[in-house]
């Protein structure tokens, strides 16, 4: 975590110089506090803590070389980074992966069916046909992304009546190695006059 810490304190350089200087300050104050313990007088107690302590300026470069991050600490943040960005991306594909059905795919199995309703202008306009529909079907069973893929008339509402439908169904879902997965699915809905 050193690292990370030393690495961030490349943004506050000038709040860390003023730490450098309240530190050495509460040295210095605690080395004449004790010399007066000791029973010194206050302006010999001061000058032997400066005298004990040492030089200010070295001490002000070690503690800069503690806080400055060195090339092996810009490696392990940038190795971090990283990793934490390869483990997100490969999550979020895992997590939103799509199957199309094939080997290895076990189909989903409807279990809810709505038949679309032949709406009454489509009815007086006397259209027939085929509406194909794809939605993807998440783990849950739910129908998502529901898009009209072959279109009979989508002015007189049978597409919309198809979507709608599809919407409602509900499917056991897909599975890989046992496992519930999304998939694609393709649904036709045939509308003809009676």
């Amino acid at each position: 975590m050193g690292a990370f810490r030393r690495f961030a304190s490349l943004f506050r350089a000038r709040s860390i110089e003023r730490d450098l200087e309240d530190e050495i300050r509460f040295h210095l104050e605690e080395r004449a506090r004790r010399n007066l313990v000791a029973e010194m007088d206050p302006a010999a107690a001061a000058r032997r803590a400066r005298d004990r302590f040492g030089s200010i300026d070295r001490a002000k470069r070690g503690m800069r070389a503690a806080h400055t991050p060195t090339a092996a600490d810009a490696v392990m943040v940038a190795m971090s980074i990283g990793a934490l960005v390869l483990a997100t991306a490969m999550y979020w594909r895992a997590a939103t992966h799509v199957y199309d059905l094939g080997p290895g795919v076990t189909p989903p199995v409807p279990l809810a069916r709505l038949t679309p309703q032949y709406t009454m202008a489509a009815r007086q306009a006397k259209i027939q046909g085929t509406v194909r529909v794809r939605c993807v079907v998440v783990k849950s069973g739910v129908c998502r992304d529901v898009t009209v893929i072959q279109s009979v008339d989508p002015s007189l509402g049978l597409d919309g009546a198809a979507v709608q439908a599809l919407s409602a169904w509900r499917f056991k879902p897909a599975r890989v190695e046992g496992k519930a997965v999304a998939s694609r699915v393709f649904v036709d809905f045939a509308f003809a006059l009676r």
